[in-house]
């Protein structure tokens, strides 16, 4: 176990952490050097009032808790001497701003001292009293404040197992309906194109069955050899007139 000064004291006390097992090594280090008490407890109160609010603070009332329980017995110098400082470390953080977590926490703490006798009766009266307040003022405060209500958790895809039958049976009939409309509006499309197709080539057929009709009958038979006689004639007279001319 390392040697004890206050550079190296100062140094545990900013590594000290919330973790138990970080609170537990510094409470047995502290123990082991408790002919240097006074200045212990001194460098604690310090270390404390410098500390951030919430957890670190709240770390150190651990390891006070900790160092007293535990050297109760044996060595109650402790427990006297951190009992002369709980005080104006209370009144200190009864007038800076903490979260109900901590200051339920410190709460916590106040009673297992009252239970186990940790403190004089005085002191822990006096403890009792400030943080009765303290914990007052922190619910008041909470209880006024505004709450802003909570967003609705993201709601989740449900896959097709994950939904009821009826719903699944739904969305099955939906699905049917949605397909049959796809097949009849392609169905009336190809209708629609054949029909106007259909249309276009009776239109055509008609118009071919005239022109035949018209060919076979005796009307286009006259019309056309008087036609042919019309402008034959004059051919032959023009031949006729060339001849003569030679």
């Amino acid at each position: 176990m390392s040697g004890y000064s206050d550079n190296v004291l100062e140094k545990k006390f900013a590594d000290l952490n919330n973790s138990p097992q970080s609170i537990q090594q510094l409470s047995v280090w502290l123990i082991h050097h408790r002919k240097h008490y006074q200045s212990i407890v001194k460098c604690w109160f310090k270390e404390l009032g410098k500390a951030k609010p919430n957890t670190k603070k709240l770390t150190f009332l651990y390891l006070a808790n900790d160092v007293s329980q535990n050297s109760k017995k044996k060595h109650p110098e402790y427990s006297k001497e951190f009992g002369t400082v709980m005080k104006p470390v209370f009144e200190h953080l009864a007038i800076i701003e903490l979260d109900i977590k901590t200051v339920k926490a410190v709460e916590r703490l106040v009673k297992i001292w009252q239970d186990r006798n940790i403190f004089e009766p005085k002191i822990q009266s006096d403890l009792s009293k400030i943080w009765t307040a303290k914990t007052l003022e922190v619910a008041a405060a909470d209880h006024d404040e505004p709450k802003t209500p909570p967003h609705p958790p993201p709601k989740k895809h449900k896959s097709g197992k994950d939904r009821p039958f009826s719903e699944r049976m739904n969305i099955m009939a939906l699905k049917k309906t949605l397909n049959r409309l796809v097949f009849y509006a392609k169905h009336y499309l190809q209708i629609t194109i054949t029909e106007a197709r259909r249309k276009e080539i009776a239109v055509e057929v008609t118009r071919l069955r005239v022109s035949l009709k018209l060919v076979k009958s005796k009307k286009y038979y006259k019309t056309h050899l008087l036609f042919s006689r019309k402008y034959r004639r004059p051919q032959k007279t023009l031949q006729n007139q060339k001849s003569s001319l030679r």
